[in-house]
């Protein structure tokens, strides 16, 4: 009995389009300066061609891919898992820059002023304290 391949044919133009749709902005990140988003984008379109191998061995009847030890669908773990590592790199990226402005929203700058002088400032004017009342203790005795 002969099967109609239209329908396996057609789906595999969408799944093929929908890659291409979804790929694309990676695409446009691999020349980006920002080392996270080029290493994801990197990331991203080898886990793309990694499945389009799985695709076309499961087109072609081959079993390529399906069992956990064959190296195809190793790789394509794998791929996931650097994938996973690079979005958690990002978000406590995005976290620190987040933690970072709010603590500068706390802490408004006086014109002129870095925070390092704002510390030693208040170091000193602690030391001068200190110093104060160490004379002190001298001049009562």
């Amino acid at each position: 009995m002969k099967r109609d391949c239209t329908k396996d044919i057609q789906k595999t133009q969408e799944a093929i389009s929908m890659i291409k749709k979804e790929l694309r902005p990676f695409v446009n990140q691999l020349d980006s300066d920002d080392a996270t988003k080029k290493a994801q984008a990197q990331a991203v379109v080898a886990l793309s061609i990694g499945t389009l191998r799985y695709m076309g061995a499961r087109l072609q009847g081959k079993d390529e891919g399906r069992k956990k030890d064959d190296p195809l669908r190793q790789e394509l773990d794998q791929m996931r898992k650097v994938i996973v590592q690079i979005e958690k790199k990002r978000k406590a990226e995005e976290e620190q820059k987040r933690d970072s402005r709010s603590s500068d929203d706390n802490h408004p700058k006086q014109p002129g002023m870095s925070k390092r002088k704002k510390v030693d400032t208040s170091t000193a004017s602690i030391a001068e304290v200190d110093s104060n009342n160490h004379s002190s203790k001298k001049s009562r005795k």
